[in-house]
């Protein structure tokens, strides 16, 4: 999008971030999360058991991306606030996750969805990607890239 905004990917192996303004990269960083019990969920993408995951573990996950937040919006003396946090990979579609991370940090915060834009209807052809398309952001953007090479 325009404008600065952070994308952040929670996968099995912990968070990374990345702030961007109007595309150039300004920021940053990656760190590891201890939640091992996550580690086979997430990795499978196994939408039954990512979407059991509640409570504590939900809080402290987003407590990892509001952590990420504070450190990649520092910018020596000032801090910069992006219109937007996306949530990418297998972990951003846990149950209440992107309004724990808002309510934390005080930005709106969305769950990417990289197939939004085809026309094609991959949800009806690969019906197991529905729900945890993203899961799939990193994927798709290096096809994306790939096709424009």
């Amino acid at each position: 999008g325009n404008g600065i905004v952070m994308l952040s990917s929670l996968e099995a192996e912990g968070v990374s971030s990345v702030l961007l303004n109007n595309g150039e990269l300004i920021a940053i960083e990656s760190c590891p999360v201890k939640e091992e019990e996550l580690a086979p969920v997430l990795g499978a993408v196994d939408k039954a058991s990512i979407g059991a995951i509640t409570g504590a573990v939900t809080e402290r996950l987003a407590g990892h991306i509001a952590d990420s937040y504070g450190r990649v919006t520092k910018r020596g003396k000032r801090d910069i606030k992006p219109s937007s946090i996306i949530l990418a990979g297998s972990g951003a579609t846990i149950n209440g996750l992107t309004a724990l991370v808002s309510k934390k940090t005080g930005i709106e915060t969305t769950v990417s969805n990289p197939f939004s834009k085809i026309a094609d209807d991959i949800q009806a052809r690969f019906p197991d990607v529905s729900g945890v398309e993203a899961a799939f952001t990193t994927c798709y953007g290096l096809a994306m890239r790939a096709l424009e090479e």
